[in-house]
């Protein structure tokens, strides 16, 4: 089956453009072979940001550092932009998984305020789960040489934030709230292989632009669209 594309520059999503996978268990759906395919598939529709200027690419990554950067560094050598790249890691509840806040580079944490009042977490609990994923999150920077406390410059900047899925969201909305407060960037553009309608659906709230290639009803877990397997932003 022929890849799907469709930019979500509204707030719905046609009709053409949903259901077209009920079930990502479907046997003739679109599976990426590898994330270079799902790069240059990307570059194909981003065409018109080839060689703009203030245009970044951006590599959103919440653990499968290695994939996300394989399809950014594709898009961005075939578009001639530069990269940048943002990791965040989510801070959850240990016993019920309930996200409360994300670490986002450059020391950054965005907090999810009324999840923190209803849970009445107590103070000295929340700054030791945030200390717990800053500490993995310089490992990764460490492990993938990368510099520590850096995050992209963004005002004025049109960026391409990639991503390998969009499942929930829940990373990328913090990384986007994130980037706003940190500044005021001219465009946000989130490029992504594959993601859930109804996550399209809420980051067009948040975004100028989706651009997916895959946009299913029930997108099930993201590996299951690739050769290898990938995580969940």
């Amino acid at each position: 089956m022929k890849a799907l594309s469709y930019h979500a520059r509204v707030g719905t999503i046609p009709n053409e453009f949903i259901g077209v996978h009920d079930d990502y268990r479907v046997k003739n759906h679109f599976l990426f072979q590898s994330p270079t395919e799902a790069g240059r598939a990307l570059s194909q529709r981003l065409k018109e940001y080839q060689k703009c200027p203030n245009t970044v690419v951006v590599t959103v990554s919440s653990h499968q550092y290695a994939v996300e950067s394989e399809i950014s560094q594709h898009l961005a050598s075939l578009l001639s932009l530069p990269q940048e790249t943002i990791l965040a890691r989510k801070v959850v509840l240990p016993l019920n998984k309930l996200p409360i806040a994300t670490v986002v580079s450059g020391d950054k944490v965005v907090y999810e305020k009324e999840v923190i009042k209803g849970m009445n977490l107590p103070e000295e609990q929340l700054k030791q789960l945030i200390e717990e994923e800053k500490s993995v999150m310089n490992m990764d920077l460490e492990r993938y040489h990368l510099s520590p406390g850096q995050f992209p410059e963004v005002s004025g900047k049109t960026l391409i934030l990639v991503a390998d899925g969009l499942c929930y969201g829940f990373t990328m909305r913090s990384v986007i709230k994130a980037i706003k407060e940190a500044g005021k960037p001219h465009r946000i553009i989130i490029a992504t292989p594959v993601a859930g309608a109804d996550t399209v659906r809420q980051m067009n709230k948040y975004v100028n632009d989706v651009v997916a290639l895959e946009i299913p009803k029930n997108i099930g877990s993201i590996a299951h669209w690739y050769r290898q397997n990938v995580n969940v932003v």
